[in-house]
């Protein structure tokens, strides 16, 4: 079977574009901390559940289960 696909040399630019925008503005050296701490916990906030998964180290074989935000704690001052 053949694939109708190219094969990007690249693959973390599609084009002159990043592949992942969102990774790319992760990246972004100039972007404080705060701003990113903000925007992770509101995300988490919105999304409210998510997978944790974990590897057996022995076997590599993956387990996940389901986890909901039970509560937050407000960093001081």
């Amino acid at each position: 079977m053949t694939s109708t696909m190219s094969h990007n040399p690249n693959p973390t630019k599609v084009g002159d574009k990043p592949a992942d925008p969102y990774t790319a503005k992760v990246h972004q050296n100039d972007v404080p901390l705060k701003v990113k701490m903000d925007s992770l916990l509101n995300f988490i906030h919105k999304c409210k559940h998510g997978m944790l998964t974990t590897r057996d180290s022995n076997t590599g074989l993956l387990a996940s289960r389901c986890m909901q935000l039970s509560a937050t704690v407000s960093p001081p001052p």
